[in-house]
């Protein structure tokens, strides 16, 4: 019957628990590794990070925004510049995370004029009465050109400010760019590696 049983792939309770046990902990060294992991290698400074998205051509992607401040400087403002090529991309709005937006935040954004032939660039500042939590601060929503070209890539640049909640300006802010992945197909779906038995 085990044999039967291993053949049809069933795994005893304690077998599979330890199998679940080492995908926690591959994917909780994976989180340290990138997001708000990447973040605090920053040492004690602040940066403002981009990620990466996946899209189809002519849907609309989602870009997180994510802070970090490992001085605990009690930053409640911070003011982005993104840019990106307009032929691929195109700005939609800045939405809130939850989490921010429940410390009574405010998000706005501007539209600008690109420094470069083909270039869209979007001026984006959140502002709160409380410190922001190092987490994402709110996402960058874009429409994707119809042109699209499957396995390209499109960078999205940022430079970012920040003020303390005393109104002083944190200098040396350090960003990460991300960047827009045209997918091949639909887009890639991240499903639970788990199951019950």
């Amino acid at each position: 019957m085990m044999i039967l049983s291993m053949m049809l792939g069933y795994r005893p309770r304690q077998q599979c628990l330890a199998h679940s046990a080492r995908w926690i902990l591959l994917l909780f060294l994976l989180a340290l590794s990138s997001g708000t992991g990447r973040a605090a290698q920053s040492e004690k400074g602040v940066l403002v990070e981009l990620n990466f998205a996946y899209t189809n051509a002519g849907g609309e992607v989602t870009l997180p925004v994510n802070f970090f401040d490992g001085s605990d400087r009690k930053i409640n403002e911070v003011s982005t510049e993104i840019s990106f090529e307009s032929r691929w991309l195109e700005f939609v709005d800045a939405m809130l995370i939850e989490a921010v937006g429940g410390a009574e935040a405010q998000v706005s954004s501007e539209v600008l004029e690109g420094d470069n032939p083909g270039e869209s660039k979007v001026k984006v500042s959140v502002r709160s009465d409380q410190p922001f939590p190092n987490a994402d601060l709110f996402s960058l929503i874009f429409r994707a050109s119809e042109d699209g070209e499957p396995e390209s890539t499109v960078n999205i640049r940022i430079k970012a400010t920040a003020l303390t909640q005393q109104g002083v300006l944190v200098e040396e802010v350090k960003t990460r760019d991300g960047e827009v992945i045209f997918a091949e197909g639909p887009l890639p779906q991240f499903g639970c590696f788990f199951y019950m038995h």
